[in-house]
């Protein structure tokens, strides 16, 4: 089961021969016009819904009684638009509003009984700050990115953030400051070098920033820090 956001383009490909000597399995498809969503509750709600921006091969995976509750709201659904009058689009939406919390318990479900391989990203991802910094790709490029692990570990970055919230606790952006904070700790008590110099190292634009988000999470400045050593 796959989430499409507005605006994103899928494709088919067609096998040699064309497409009568083609295979394709059966299932159901929901399409909303923004329209649909005019005035309701769920116009707003479907945004927090992150798996809209997953990528296809981040689908999810239903056992059979899960496919076949999923496939009576779709029933329900096409059993309403048969028969429209004033109540059609709130019982529709009502509908709607059960698929999407339902594949949100799903996922979270998923994330948990892909424990073990979640724990495995979530190595290869602190791996891949650590060399980040300890090759100075954040001098050259500046602060590591969610998108830039989400595609060194082949994730969409929604799917990601949502992952590691489910394992962690903590979004991706978060583990980058955690890591951030730590890098910062290490050059502050065992370097000379200054507080901008720092920021510069860790990829900052502007020492400025690097104070901000230093004190924000340690509740110290830099050299409030720094000093604690001496």
């Amino acid at each position: 089961m796959t989430f499409v956001a507005a605006k994103q383009i899928q494709t088919l490909e067609i096998p040699e021969g064309g497409i009568q000597n083609a295979e394709f399995g059966k299932g159901y498809a929901l399409l909303l016009h923004p329209d649909f969503l005019y005035g309701h509750p769920l116009s707003a709600a479907i945004k927090n819904y992150g798996f809209f921006s997953y990528a296809v091969y981040e689908a999810l995976h239903l056992s059979e009684q899960e496919e076949q509750n999923v496939a009576d709201i779709f029933k329900k659904i096409g059993q309403e638009i048969r028969c429209i009058d004033r109540h059609t689009q709130e019982i529709v939406l009502s509908h709607i509003d059960l698929l999407l919390n339902y594949s949100k318990r799903l996922y979270e479900r998923q994330f948990i009984t892909r424990k073990a391989v979640n724990h495995d990203l979530l190595i290869r991802m602190e791996e891949l700050l650590s060399n980040y910094f300890a090759n100075e790709a954040a001098l050259k490029n500046g602060l590591p990115t969610v998108d830039y692990l989400a595609g060194q570990l082949n994730l969409s970055p929604h799917y990601l953030s949502d992952m590691l919230r489910s394992l962690t606790g903590q979004s991706a952006q978060q583990h980058i400051h955690d890591k951030l904070i730590q890098k910062a700790r290490d050059y502050l008590s065992t370097t000379s070098l200054s507080v901008a110099e720092i920021a510069y190292q860790l990829g900052f634009d502007y020492p400025q920033s690097f104070n901000k988000l230093f004190k924000k999470k340690t509740e110290q400045s830099p050299l409030e820090f720094r000093r604690s050593f001496n």
